[in-house]
């Protein structure tokens, strides 16, 4: 055995001859990308990302659940404004029909506890739409374009 600092034999109690790198990236930077890919394919495998959405509408949900989850989010439907107080994981980007009637206190709940909020609604209910983005939410789109646009709506997973 060698002689090592403390942070080291707390770090790697076994590597007695110290032949552990402190970093894969000690290796070789294909190494560390590789170690990195890794690291993030388990973190999304393990736990993946949520995006929450609501709204009643059935078919929407079912478009919007098909589209995240090809992109590795997970879908959490609310019929009603989410309860966020003591989530360990609140979700990244939250979806809110602009129809549906609780759909004023959703934005002001989630972008008031900086969650990033997009709203969708009739193209004709302007109002809607402007009162959505006074409110807080980070833009808001008639459901056409919401729609063709969703996957560039979500943020990107390393």
């Amino acid at each position: 055995p060698v002689s090592r600092d403390s942070a080291a034999r707390s770090a790697l109690p076994g590597d007695h001859f110290d032949l552990a790198p402190a970093s894969s990236q000690s290796i070789g930077e294909a190494v560390w990308e590789a170690h990195l890919a890794w690291g993030a394919a388990k973190a999304r495998a393990m736990s993946p990302p949520r995006v929450g959405l609501l709204s009643s509408d059935l078919f929407d949900a079912s478009r919007i659940e098909s589209e995240v989850g090809a992109h590795g989010f997970e879908l959490e439907v609310w019929r009603e404004p989410p309860d966020l107080s003591g989530r360990q994981r609140p979700p990244v980007v939250v979806f809110v029909d602009l129809g549906h009637e609780g759909s004023d206190e959703t934005i002001r709940l989630c972008s008031g506890s900086q969650i990033r909020v997009i709203g969708f609604g009739p193209h004709v209910d302007d109002l809607a739409m402007v009162r959505a983005r006074s409110l807080g939410a980070a833009d808001a789109l008639p459901r056409s374009r919401f729609f063709t646009t969703l996957a560039d709506l979500l943020p990107t997973i390393v």
